[in-house]
């Protein structure tokens, strides 16, 4: 998932977000029933002091590096960094999977979590997303952009069927571009809008924060799963 304070449909990573982050404490006596989306989600019981422990474990196992808050304002120094790790991404996506076997490949990085194999697919679908967004958002004012469903996305055929190599090629590929993009945008540019239908306008150097973390992100939830396997 993108940020942990960007709204997320429903799917195995929302239901999973809403059973570790939901406010109200869980009856351990009673089932209780929340909504995720249009999802009824039933709580079985609980021991007492599960939530707070869970909360903590799960969360850390989501977010192996911390959620994601938009900054309210960025330097250009801030954004040559952002930059900076948009171009790193790539490589160290390819060197957290350096040496897995198929069947690690197909080991979830935490339970009701994507496969090692889905985040690696996901990672370019979502940047290929972001850099058709940016290039809207530079050539037309404040485009309305089209979300998609990213957890269905990661049950498509070709995610179990396509080596992880055609992925990390084609991250690095998008990311080329996208640098040489990213490298030669004004202060003005940076300041360009999208309208996004979930969250409203979004700001193009807020946008360069959030896929800067969201590589890094990623690549956390498999060397996180590699150093607890002891791969």
């Amino acid at each position: 998932m993108l940020a942990a304070k960007v709204a997320s449909r429903p799917g195995t990573d929302a239901i999973y977000s809403a059973l570790a982050t939901t406010d109200r404490p869980l009856d351990h006596h009673h089932n209780e029933h929340i909504v995720v989306g249009s999802l009824p989600v039933i709580v079985a019981p609980k021991p007492p002091g599960y939530q707070k422990h869970h909360t903590r474990t799960v969360d850390k196992l989501r977010y192996p590096i911390g959620d994601f808050s938009f900054p309210e304002t960025t330097t250009p120094d801030e954004r040559r960094a952002w930059i900076a790790e948009v171009a790193e991404a790539p490589a160290k996506l390819r060197a957290a999977v350096a040496g897995l076997t198929e069947k690690q490949l197909d080991t979830r990085y935490r339970p009701g979590g994507w496969t090692v194999r889905q985040v690696v697919h996901h990672v370019p679908e979502s940047h290929l997303n972001s850099y058709v967004r940016f290039k809207l958002a530079l050539t037309e004012d404040a485009p309305m952009v089209k979300p998609y469903d990213e957890a269905r996305w990661a049950e498509t055929p070709d995610v179990s069927a396509t080596p992880v190599e055609v992925s990390l090629t084609l991250l690095e590929s998008l990311h080329q571009r996208w640098v040489h993009l990213l490298e030669r945008m004004t202060d003005a540019d940076f300041a360009r809008f999208f309208q996004h239908p979930e969250i409203g306008l979004v700001r193009l150097d807020r946008n360069l924060a959030l896929y800067a973390w969201h590589g890094k992100h990623h690549v956390a939830h498999i060397t996180s799963l590699r150093e607890r396997m002891g791969w």
